[in-house]
């Protein structure tokens, strides 16, 4: 905080006080018993991005940083406890709530128009706080990507029988996950898993629907050679070279007759030797 811009009073009355190095507000003078202190601070509105430079921005308006909440992605008794992943649910999701996110345009136009709240009065709903933004030229673009990658998740979606996101705590132990000599990342909003040794997880094809393996990298992630097992049987040797496109990639490998059967699926990445395992974003089991 900027000095100059605070009111102080002590007892009712002004006084002067200095902002120091350290950041503190300071007051000198002799102190009474019962003196009662009174500070006004400055309520600025100011944008704060993202530390890695991203489109994103949060606001804040003195120590208050306002939030929208998404109506369409409420719950019902959402309570939080004092450990790791403690919040647990006592109610029910709202049927429309059950798949909004805080991307939802419906509530997202409704609420943000100057209904912002501040964090702590938000409970038992998503929200958002770091808003997108972008230059009016780039607008129409940008919408373009979205309903691009919008339709092909659509189309991914349809197509999987089982899947989990590399890197994210739950999904990867609803899956069994195992590993040796790997590390989790995030890049470009997502979570990813790689490895110098190898890693696994368990994929369900409870009616053998399953025909194929399929996962997502980022196309500069090269060069690295691996190998791909499913149930301890060796189905593609990958090598990616370095120069690859900036974007995600999505590699598929079609299953042997003999697995497309089995009940459960044992996926493992495992690094080739002097190399390693890509980030890999998103694991599946594709149909027919």
């Amino acid at each position: 905080m900027a000095g100059g811009e605070e009111i102080v009073a002590v007892n009712g009355k002004p006084v002067k006080a200095v902002v120091g190095n350290d950041g503190y507000l300071a007051v000198d003078r002799v102190w009474k018993n019962k003196d009662e202190v009174e500070v006004s601070l400055p309520m600025r509105t100011m944008a704060e991005g993202l530390p890695d430079g991203s489109h994103w921005v949060a606001f804040l308006r003195g120590a208050d940083r306002p939030c929208c909440a998404n109506r369409y992605g409420r719950y019902g008794g959402v309570v939080g406890r004092q450990q790791q992943v403690g919040a647990y649910r006592t109610g029910k999701v709202d049927a429309a709530g059950s798949g909004a996110d805080a991307g939802d345009r419906r509530s997202l136009h409704g609420e943000a128009a100057g209904r912002g709240s501040a964090l702590f009065q938000i409970h038992e709903s998503r929200y958002i706080m770091y808003w997108p933004y972008a230059r009016k030229a780039d607008i129409p673009k940008i919408e373009a990507a979205l309903k691009k990658r919008e339709q092909e998740k659509l189309r991914k979606e349809a197509a999987t029988v089982d899947m989990v996101y590399p890197g994210e705590q739950q999904p990867e132990s609803d899956h069994g996950w195992k590993g040796e000599n790997t590390v989790t990342g995030f890049f470009r909003e997502r979570h990813y898993r790689s490895a110098k040794g190898w890693f696994s997880y368990r994929l369900a094809n409870a009616v053998g629907q399953g025909a194929a393996i399929g996962f997502t990298y980022y196309g500069t992630d090269g060069p690295k050679r691996f190998e791909v097992l499913v149930n301890g049987q060796s189905v593609a040797r990958v090598e990616l070279t370095a120069g690859g496109e900036k974007e995600f990639k999505d590699y598929e490998i079609g299953l042997p007759e003999g697995l497309k059967s089995a009940t459960e699926l044992t996926v493992v990445f495992r690094a080739a030797d002097g190399s390693a395992v890509p980030g890999i974003y998103e694991v599946r089991l594709l149909r027919k």
